[in-house]
């Protein structure tokens, strides 16, 4: 690991919501390229509910609609750990009741904001647990070893999977392991996962 530098940027305090994406779906007339679509996950009184079964590009096209752009793995953690690289969102000490994770497949993720004592040194807040969250960069397993020191963007091209950054963990147990900020895992861009989401970024202006 070696230090970064990041230009400002702004954060979603939550990851999008189902209410969210449907107001995009249905302003933008866009229409999601997964095969397992996001309403399957969107029941009534889920309006709040992060949204899940989404593509990278389903994601990036939301983001572009929004005003923003997904965030770079860099970024991500940045917003996650604060600048003291503590191992979890709230600090270093692993804290069951600060974040949605550890459960059944079938219970589901938490509605955004229900653990703001989970929350970064920034104020985001599920960015341990409760969905994965798509990132801008392609993901290759030594690229932080020789990345750029300042605004890293992740590889140029994929890597030999062709697979895009996902952060955070996810409710699922199978997800535990990957709730650190630091922990970095991978899914292909043209698929969807009923545990991953996402959140946007914006760039500050200059």
């Amino acid at each position: 690991a070696h230090k970064v530098y990041l230009a400002p940027f702004y954060i979603d305090k939550f990851e999008v919501t189902n209410e969210q994406f449907d107001q995009f779906v249905k302003q933008s007339r866009y229409r999601p390229e997964a095969k397992v679509s996001w309403e399957r996950y969107a029941r009534p009184g889920m309006e709040r509910h992060p949204v899940r079964g989404v593509t990278w590009k389903d994601a990036t096209e939301y983001a572009k609609w929004a005003g923003k752009r997904l965030p770079t793995e860099a970024e991500w953690e940045k917003a996650a750990r604060g600048t003291l690289g503590q191992r979890y969102p709230w600090g270093n000490d692993y804290d069951r009741a600060k974040f949605h994770g550890n459960a059944e497949l079938d219970a589901g993720p938490a509605p955004v904001g229900s653990y703001p004592e989970g929350r970064s040194p920034y104020g985001c807040e599920d960015m341990a647990g409760n969905v994965w969250e798509w990132c801008a960069d392609w993901h290759a397993a030594d690229y932080y070893a020789k990345s750029p020191k300042e605004n890293p963007t992740g590889p140029s091209s994929w890597g030999r999977k062709k697979e895009k950054v996902i952060r955070g963990g996810a409710w699922d147990r199978q997800s535990i392991e990957h709730i650190k900020c630091y922990e970095r895992a991978q899914f292909n861009p043209s698929a969807s996962m009923e545990t991953i989401g996402f959140r946007c970024v914006k760039d500050v202006p200059e």
